[in-house]
């Protein structure tokens, strides 16, 4: 063993000494942890991430078919850039369902962006009622006590819809689109 001048044995090492110690690499290893971490953080979400919220969208899509037929009366989805929420039309007024659990409104994320790319008009004698309902509303003083929504899908009775496509998308994910049928058939299509 070779000694230093001043006496001590590690200050002069040899070749077969040299390496890192046991601290000098969990400290490395560590950084790299929180590097990766930073990493994985900043990446955009999965394709699989927009198709997961088509499916969810979908999903009460199909529920809201089946809940105007088993309820006898028509219901109304509003598809807009924040989300998306459910009425049920009673006496003529529609009410909000998002009371019922399957039916809760939903939120985008904030990259998400919504196009309606096809859509039938809400049939006339709805729209004309609830232009009367809301005029009567009005003359009387009470225009909170009728909510004034337009559909941009609705459900009828008989398990029919007015029909509607949908795209969604994100930035550097492809983009989905929701069909729902006039039979009220809801599909999902990777653009």
């Amino acid at each position: 063993m070779l000694i230093s001048e001043i006496g001590n044995p590690k200050a002069c090492r040899t070749a077969s000494d040299a390496g890192f110690s046991l601290i000098e690499l969990l400290v490395v290893l560590v950084i790299i942890g929180v590097v990766s971490a930073l990493a994985v953080g900043t990446l955009p979400p999965s394709d699989e991430s927009i198709r997961k919220e088509a499916e969810r969208l979908a999903a009460q899509l199909r529920s809201a078919t089946e809940e105007s037929v088993v309820r006898g009366a028509p219901l109304a989805a509003v598809i807009d850039d924040q989300g998306y929420r459910f009425f049920l039309r009673k006496g003529g007024i529609w009410q909000s369902l998002s009371h019922v659990r399957v039916f809760r409104p939903g939120e985008w994320d904030d990259d998400t962006s919504i196009t309606v790319v096809e859509k039938e008009p809400v049939p006339d004698d709805v729209a004309a009622e609830d232009r009367q309902r809301q005029q009567n509303a009005r003359s009387q003083d009470r225009e909170q006590a009728v909510p004034q929504i337009i559909p941009t899908v609705m459900f009828d009775p008989l398990g029919g819809t007015t029909g509607l496509k949908v795209e969604m998308a994100r930035s550097r994910e492809s983009p989905v689109r929701v069909d729902v049928t006039l039979s009220g058939e809801v599909r999902i299509e990777d653009r």
